[in-house]
């Protein structure tokens, strides 16, 4: 989403494209641990003065390209009321915040503007891809970090400036069709026509740790869409959905939005899965494939989704970069 400029009380510190701690070595060197504790050899501790965080941009094809995300590795002490003032503070679509970064299963938590998520992909991506900076790994790693109750497993691996990051999203559960009157309601929340409606898929809830509400649309569809009545939140909560993904299956590429049409998401990670599965399911794509997302946004996104094996675990990836690190010299509004 589109920043303007620094928030107050942050200081950067460093700037474009933060190493991955090899420079320029792809996947040359011994592999990173994610075993690795603060203060052990690799691990960057925390410095005193401020809680850290970093800017990381996934799904772009270079540095300040992609879906950002504000990962913060030191979040021991912040409770969730401070986590969600420093996501707003910061006019992040997402941020996420790590506890027990050092140890072998560190935890995560994630806040929108208004809410926190039980799940969602590029933080997840994003936080891996600050842990791999901070371990000093210089190949590839892979990571266990626990979110609401589940275990999310995530590799990382050096490439150029920046590192591939893919997660693991476990078996994508499909619903039924839904019901042509929903498919209708959904369509004119959105100011679509029923010619826009691609009628080679069908329209279902479907979700990985996040359900959304998968529409097949047109390429014009897809173009025009907007969300434009007040209660399409309540549309989706009655189907079981939490979030819409709009999807053209042809490119394949989709769009997706806060439920108030206020913002449009760049690449929702936790809908190329789901997204994905439908179209496996139902004969429309081959596994794997590249989702696109980002283009009416100015940021054009790419997603590698494919299966571990046949009706398998779902995993999505793409490349990511660190940016930016600061620190909030304040982080408590009283």
């Amino acid at each position: 989403m589109a920043r303007d400029g620094l928030p107050p009380g942050a200081v950067i510190s460093s700037g474009a494209a933060i190493s991955s701690g090899a420079g320029d070595a792809g996947d040359a060197g011994g592999a990173g641990s994610a075993r690795r504790s603060p203060g052990a050899p690799g691990f960057a501790a925390p410095e005193a003065g401020g809680r850290r965080w970093f800017q990381v941009d996934v799904f772009g094809d270079a540095p300040l390209s992609g879906n950002g995300v504000a990962v913060f590795p030191e979040a021991e002490g912040l409770d969730a009321g401070a986590m969600l003032a420093l996501t707003r503070e910061l006019r992040q679509f997402e941020a996420i915040f790590l506890t027990g970064a050092g140890t072998p299963n560190p935890a995560a938590r994630i806040f929108t503007e208004e809410e926190e998520l039980a799940f969602a992909g590029h933080p997840m991506l994003g936080a891996a891809a600050v842990l791999h900076h901070l371990a000093g790994a210089t190949a590839q790693s892979r990571w266990e970090i626990s979110l609401a109750g589940r275990e999310v497993g995530i590799s990382t691996r050096s490439e150029g400036r920046g590192l591939f990051v893919e997660m693991d999203q476990g078996e994508a559960v499909l619903g039924a069709p839904l019901p042509e009157g929903a498919v209708a309601g959904l369509l004119a929340g959105l100011g679509l026509k029923p010619d826009h409606r691609c009628g080679k898929l069908p329209a279902l809830v479907a979700s990985t740790g996040l359900p959304y509400a998968v529409l097949p649309v047109t390429a014009g569809g897809l173009a025009t869409a907007r969300i434009c009545v007040e209660d399409f939140e309540a549309r989706l909560s009655k189907l079981g959905a939490k979030f819409l993904y709009l999807l053209d299956p042809e490119l394949p590429e989709g769009r997706s939005w806060d439920n108030h049409g206020r913002i449009e998401d760049i690449a929702t990670g936790s809908a190329a899965g789901p997204a994905a599965a439908m179209m496996w399911r139902y004969g429309a794509a081959a596994s794997p494939l590249t989702l696109r997302q980002g283009r009416f946004t100015g940021r054009p996104s790419e997603m590698t989704v494919r299966q571990a094996r046949p009706g398998g675990p779902v995993l999505v990836g793409g490349r990511a970069f660190l940016v930016a690190e600061g620190r909030f010299l304040q982080t408590d509004a009283a």
